[in-house]
């Protein structure tokens, strides 16, 4: 058994994000600073015609990189590597829909999420923990 505890650190609310055809940004980004390692979240699509074609976890290294994908398309298929629990696929969500995932979140600036569809509505509300 760990003895590793975790702290509640910061909660995730990004409201009822219009999104396209592109991937498009769901809110702003969290900055992280390197002080947090696990993501809950959950994802909801409210639309109620178009699925989600894709999903995105970036992360930013430092405050002077570029954007990178943590966790996109397929990568949310399989619970493995930094994907650690899910009740559904991100990436295929239905309409009306919501799924939970945990993500471990390696050391770094900021993460921001991103969603595509033809065109619907998306939140992602969660917690942010950091070890303690």
């Amino acid at each position: 058994m760990s003895d590793r505890r975790y702290f509640k650190a910061e909660v995730i609310s990004l409201a009822n994000t219009a999104v396209g055809a592109t991937l498009e940004d769901i809110g702003a980004a969290i900055t992280l600073e390197g002080n947090y390692t696990k993501a809950v979240f959950e994802i909801a699509n409210l639309g109620d015609t178009n699925a989600l074609t894709d999903f995105s976890l970036m992360v930013k290294p430092s405050q002077s990189a570029g954007w990178h994908n943590l966790l996109t398309g397929t990568g949310w298929a399989t619970v493995a590597g930094l994907l650690l629990a899910k009740t559904g696929d991100a990436n295929t969500l239905g309409t009306e829909a919501s799924i939970m995932v945990v993500v471990d979140i390696p050391p770094c600036h900021s993460i921001k999420f991103q969603g595509k569809s033809t065109a619907t509505s998306v939140t992602v509300k969660g917690q942010l923990w950091r070890n303690g």
